[in-house]
Parts: C-alpha cells; sequence; structure tokens
C-alpha cells in the first residue's frame, strides 16, 4: 500500500509540473499566476485543471450569506424574513415561483459579472457557478426540477457575441442536478434594445411577447429552472417563465449570479 501510494505521489507531482510548466496555473479572473497545491490528495489533483481565483480576487467578493429573499434571490441581512418578498420586490409580480443568487450585482462582483460576458470570461463563469452550487444546492435540489432551461438570445447577437454566459451556467447547474439540459428550449423571436439600457419603468413593454417555446421539448406538467447570468428587474426572467408555462410547464423557479437592485 505504502509504495503504490508512493508511486501515485510521484506520479502526480511529475504531472503537476508538466502540467504547469505547459499550462501555467492563473487565477480565471485577474490571471495571476497561481501556487499548486502544497500536499497531494486527490481533491488537490483535481484543482489542477478546475478554474479557480486567486486570495486577492477571493477576499474581494462578497461574503456568502445564508439569508435570502425567497421571492427574487436578493441577499438579505441575518433577521429580516425571507419568504415575504424584500424591499426590492415587494412591489412587484413574477411568473416564477422563486429565485436564487450568489450575491449582489455590486462592487467587485459586478466586475466579475462583466468579465463573464467577455470569451475569456468563461472559466470565470463556471467557477462562480460552482460556488452558487455549493451555497444553494439543497434549495436547488428541493425544488425537484425537471429540467434546465437558459434565457434566450437573439440569433443576430449571438453571432456576434461567441459566448453566452446563461448557456455555461445552465450547462452545470445541470450536470449538478443531473436533469436535463434543454439547450434550445426558449428563443427569442425579434430583436429588441437591451434591457441594460433601458429604464427600469420600459423593461416589462420591452421585453413584452418576445419569447417562444421551441415545442419539440415536452413541457406539460414539467418543473422547469431556468437561468440567466444576471437578474434586475426580474422582467426578463418573469416573461420567459410565463412563456414556459403557456407551452403547460406547471411551474418555474430561477437562478442567476448576480441580483441587481433595479438600478
Amino acid at each position: 500500500m505504502k509504495i503504490a501510494e508512493s508511486l501515485l505521489h510521484h506520479c502526480h507531482e511529475v504531472g503537476s509540473q508538466c502540467v504547469d510548466f505547459l499550462f501555467p496555473p492563473q487565477c480565471c479572473f485577474c490571471q495571476q499566476s497561481l501556487n499548486g497545491p502544497a500536499e497531494f490528495d486527490i481533491a488537490s489533483a483535481r484543482k489542477i485543471t478546475q478554474p479557480q481565483l486567486c486570495k486577492d480576487c477571493t477576499s474581494n467578493l462578497p461574503a456568502i450569506t445564508n439569508n435570502h429573499c425567497l421571492k427574487c434571490g436578493a441577499t438579505q441581512g441575518p433577521h429580516i424574513p425571507a419568504d415575504e418578498g424584500c424591499v426590492y420586490c415587494q412591489s412587484s409580480r413574477f411568473s416564477f415561483s422563486g429565485a436564487i443568487s450568489l450575491h449582489l450585482y455590486e462592487g467587485n462582483f459586478r466586475k466579475m459579472c462583466q468579465f463573464c460576458k467577455q470569451d475569456s470570461g468563461q472559466r470565470l463563469t463556471g467557477y462562480l457557478t460552482e460556488q452558487l452550487w455549493k451555497s444553494e444546492q439543497s434549495r436547488l435540489k428541493s425544488w425537484q426540477c425537471d429540467a434546465v432551461v437558459h434565457v434566450p438570445m437573439f440569433w443576430a447577437r449571438r453571432l456576434v457575441r461567441h459566448v453566452h454566459p446563461a448557456e455555461t451556467i445552465a450547462n452545470c447547474l445541470a450536470k449538478n442536478l443531473r436533469v436535463p439540459f434543454w439547450h434550445r428550449a426558449l428563443k427569442q423571436i425579434r430583436r429588441v434594445p437591451h434591457q441594460a439600457n433601458l429604464a427600469p419603468s420600459k423593461r416589462r413593454k420591452n421585453v413584452l411577447d418576445i419569447y417562444q417555446a421551441n415545442h419539440f421539448h415536452h413541457f406539460k406538467e414539467k418543473t422547469i429552472l431556468l437561468i440567466d447570468d444576471i437578474l434586475t428587474t426580474g422582467t426578463t426572467a418573469s416573461e420567459c417563465a410565463k412563456t414556459l408555462k403557456k407551452a403547460g410547464a406547471k411551474q418555474v423557479h430561477v437562478a442567476v449570479l448576480a441580483r441587481g437592485t433595479g438600478r
């Protein structure tokens, strides 16, 4: 047994040195070089190829909180009721049943979410999605979703932008939940101005009836997990959820990396 462990340890060291030489480990946000694992174990061996943040970037992330608004996913203080809506959503009506997020869309986390929209940001998207899974997997599992769907992008815009963070997030969460990822379950049927460029009061009208469900998927009586990268006013996610329900879905829940404040 000791000989086998010693041989495995030696193979790991050689392999790590080769990988580090060919592909030096870097922070998936600031690209700063990372130190390799100090001690050998199976978990550290897996980290060689997994996205990681450096200590500086990790320290700039907000602390994980276990108290989120169950309606819109916004993080809240520890003593605020989570099931009655929060300051961001008390006056809002959504077509989805509930939402989760990792952090509020502000500060350094806002910069990370913006970087996720770039070609070079997909490793960071994967890392943040894993953090979302670790933080919220109990609630995600409790929803008992039958499939994962992402908020679509208009086809012409998708040609210009080579990556779509919502797809990456949806694919990762579907694998963790062990349910199908329905890649093209929704489509955007006409181009409209980007929601981020509009005042909150104009966003609902902007996305009205712009989504369509692809009926090669069987939505009837299904519970769907809808994915986007950022939820601000909730109008886009709500319109997608409405479309899924019209197609027969029983219930729609939402998961995002960041919860904006509607400003």
